[in-house]
């Protein structure tokens, strides 16, 4: 007796046959993809992976969860207006803080599961018993296991796949993924629920169905694409299970409704990122409504060739545009007729249809919204990869029979082996970018990928030369501008990265960073006074960046106008009270003002926030020590030489604060301590002369005071001291020309005045 192939049920597997196959099958997807990937868990983040997760402040602790679910309201952060994405990476925080593995391998099992869900999902549709004919027109459904494997394998596996689940922050596209394969995986089994063998099935039709909804909102959280997906559910009803759209509403309308209403969620979170995630995509971004869509028909030419032959893989394509006919024309012939056989096939063989509307609709979005940098990006293509695998392992079935599980089992090696290949890009910023401009050398922004590699490695010429390609390259933007100018400062060529900040701000006059950066580029070649406008321009664009208050301060009280770099430091802490260079330097300007009580609080906030800064310590004690405390002076000196034993600073200081105590013996040593570590310092060599003279080690006194005058002979007191040692060895003349020479620098040095006239009684003049 004949059965019909497209109810027809698997053979089971002999009772004999030790391994469920179900999970067999499952289990090998598992392994494959973590032996291709394995190697990634020390890939470090790359390109958007900065301000997405290292910059992404939101992310650092799980409490309150409205600051977790709400990131960057307003802008076009990856994770801006993504919610489920941003509580996925503040998760990996928590586990790892920034250090990449707990990251790359919560990638890995992103993709995993995926991989079963699809596996499940081909294999459910292919053995469920749907009324459509359609649903095995390719192949019987005695083949559905192996076909499942073959199809979830290939997807899991294909190279293209690699920056949707190697590049960190692309998590966007596989965790949506996941939640698109979930809510269809979901619907399959709810609507497969009354067909299974068991009456009382142990998770229900009405929850399979919430999960379902459950599944599609989570990935309305996640990514915008997402948003097609309650029209493939409803497709895929139509096409393997009702048979008609009519039925399908009619058997499942309640349930339609609620799928649908995870649009509204989509929506809400669209708007909050002002509708056009930051002026990048979408309406309103200053790109006609035609100009984006028309490089799309290359973009989805080339997915579908890197569907066949995966190579080459590129990491960033660049910006284009359509500007003749002749250029959309080749790939329009290739995509037309797929959407138009998509189409037919949707009428004339469902099925078919159902594959090609996998494809399209899921690329739909990105291909349709109005762009303006990104018109190629390989990560797009993680979905709607299945289809054209799916295609591909049924047409050769098809062909081959049997057969093709061989040829099918050797192209999952060589894809498995294509992918650790590629993921060997990922090593590092340098081979990542550098492969790309090997590949695209007239993308401006791999230029500036590749010099921003170079300039974490500390050649800044190589980077300065990158910088530069991308300004020839693209003149007449302001960031690549930027980006030089930064280089330039760092290698010590401010003038000339003045020249590109201008040209920057010419370009772009409301970038409040531009404007600081252009300040501290200008203060770096002594105007100082020409950089103090863009400090104030920097504040008044941005009010809420304390470090440009900081900045402006620091500019002011190099110029002398000390009460007003008082005023910005203040507003600096009052924007950030926990600011330890602010404490520090306004509690310099309060010193030299003479609040030393209050430049003494301030000291202490800051030593507080940076317990191990031997600069802010040892500063601490010296204004502990001139506002009369030398006892508790003595004991920051000593914490600082606990920790820092070869500090001169702090043996200088604490030299000081023994003298100050009397404990001459002692500082004399401090001071010794000072010069074996700074042998040129003038001052210690002056003030170890005061303590050997008051100890009435005169001689040796006097050698300490001659080196502090040949080391910096405009020093008015180590001349008029040196001028004490000579008439105490009574060396009367030589005391005469030291006090002179005192007086030279300071005519009006009193004591000086009145050893001089002693001597000169003394030598009878």
């Amino acid at each position: 007796m004949k059965t019909n192939p497209s109810t027809a049920r698997p053979r089971p597997l002999p009772s004999s046959f030790p391994i469920n196959p179900t999970l067999l099958g499952g289990s090998l997807l598992v392994v494959a993809v973590f032996a291709a990937y394995a190697h990634t868990l020390a890939a470090p983040f790359v390109y958007d992976d900065g301000p997405a997760i290292l910059d992404n402040l939101t992310i650092r602790r799980l409490w309150p969860l409205t600051d977790v679910l709400l990131p960057q309201a307003e802008g076009g952060l990856t994770v801006s207006g993504r919610p489920v994405l941003n509580l996925s990476f503040a998760l990996n925080y928590a586990i790892s803080g920034h250090a990449v593995w707990s990251y790359h391998a919560a990638n890995i099992l992103i993709h995993a599961a995926s991989a079963l869900l699809l596996f499940g999902l081909v294999r459910r549709t292919l053995t469920r018993g749907a009324t459509a004919p359609e649903a095995a027109e390719t192949s019987p459904s005695a083949h559905a296991q192996p076909i499942a494997v073959a199809i979830a394998g290939l997807w899991a596996l294909h190279p293209l796949q690699t920056q949707a689940v190697t590049y960190t922050v692309q998590r966007a596209e596989s965790l949506m993924g996941f939640f698109y394969l979930l809510t269809l995986y979901a619907f399959a089994r709810g609507v497969g629920v009354s067909l299974e063998a068991t009456n009382r099935p142990r998770f229900g039709r009405r929850s399979w169905f919430g999960l379902t909804v459950a599944a599609c909102a989570l990935g309305m959280g996640t990514k915008e694409v997402m948003a097609t997906a309650p029209l493939l559910v409803l497709l895929y009803d139509r096409t393997f299970v009702a048979g008609s759209f009519r039925a399908a509403w009619r058997e499942r309308r309640g349930f339609y409704c609620a799928l649908a209403a995870t649009w509204l969620l989509l929506g809400a979170l669209v708007l909050s990122t002002g509708g056009n995630r930051g002026g990048t995509v979408g309406l309103g971004v200053g790109v006609p409504l035609w100009a984006y869509p028309l490089t799309q028909f290359q973009a989805i030419a080339r997915y579908l060739g890197l569907a066949v032959w995966p190579d080459p893989l590129v990491f960033e394509y660049g910006t284009f545009w359509v500007e003749r006919a002749g250029d959309v024309l080749p790939f329009s012939a290739i995509v037309l007729p797929l959407l138009a056989g998509t189409v037919f096939a949707l009428w004339r063989r469902p099925a078919l249809g159902f594959l090609g509307a996998w494809f399209f609709a899921i690329l739909a979005p990105t291909s349709l919204a109005p762009g303006t940098i990104q018109m190629i990006v390989e990560h797009r293509m993680y979905l709607p990869l299945a289809a054209v695998v799916t295609l591909v392992v049924f047409g050769l079935h098809r062909w081959l029979g049997p057969r093709a599980s061989y040829l099918l089992g050797l192209a999952a090696v060589g894809c498995a082996l294509l992918t650790a290949l590629r993921n060997h890009d990922y090593r590092s910023h340098l081979a990542l970018w550098g492969k790309t401009v090997a590949q695209r050398p007239d993308n401006p922004r791999a230029r500036e990928g590749l010099a921003e590699a170079y300039a974490a490695l500390g050649r800044l010429d190589e980077a300065i030369a990158q910088h530069t390609v991308a300004v020839r390259l693209l003149p007449d933007e302001s960031t690549y501008r930027y980006n030089l100018a930064l280089a330039l400062v760092r290698a010590d060529r401010a003038e000339e990265a003045v020249v590109h900040y201008r040209h920057s701000l010419r370009l772009n006059p409301r970038e409040a960073k531009t404007h600081n950066n252009l300040a501290i580029a200008l203060g770096r070649i002594g105007q100082s006074a020409a950089a103090l406008p863009h400090y104030a321009e920097a504040e008044r664009l941005n009010p809420r960046e304390p470090q440009f208050a900081y900045n402006h301060g620091v500019a002011l009280f190099r110029l002398g106008r000390t009460a007003e770099a008082i005023a910005r430091y203040e507003t600096a802490l009052r924007l950030r009270p926990a600011y330890p260079d602010a404490h520090f330097n306004l509690a310099s300007a309060l010193a030299t003002t003479g609040r030393l009580r209050e430049a003494v609080k301030l000291y202490r906030a800051a030593v507080n926030a940076r317990p191990t800064d031997a600069e802010y310590r040892t500063t601490l004690a010296g204004a502990l020590l001139v506002s009369g405390d030398a006892s508790a002076a003595l004991v920051e000196y000593r914490a600082v030489l606990a920790a820092h034993p070869d500090h001169a600073p702090a043996h200088f200081g604490l030299g000081n604060a023994l003298a100050a105590t009397r404990q001459l013996p002692a500082a004399i040593a401090s001071y010794e301590a000072a010069l074996r570590l700074a042998p040129d310092s003038a001052n210690t060599h002056f003030k170890l002369g005061n303590a050997l003279i008051d100890s009435d080690r005169v001689s040796a006194a006097l050698t300490h005071y001659e080196t502090a005058v040949r080391l910096n002979p405009a020093d008015a007191e180590a001349q008029h001291n040196l001028g004490i040692a000579y008439a105490r060895l009574d060396r009367f003349a030589e005391a005469g020309r030291a006090f002179e020479a005192a007086l030279r620098i300071r005519p009006d040095y009193a004591d000086a005045q009145r050893h001089l006239a002693q001597v000169r009684a003394v030598l009878g003049r």
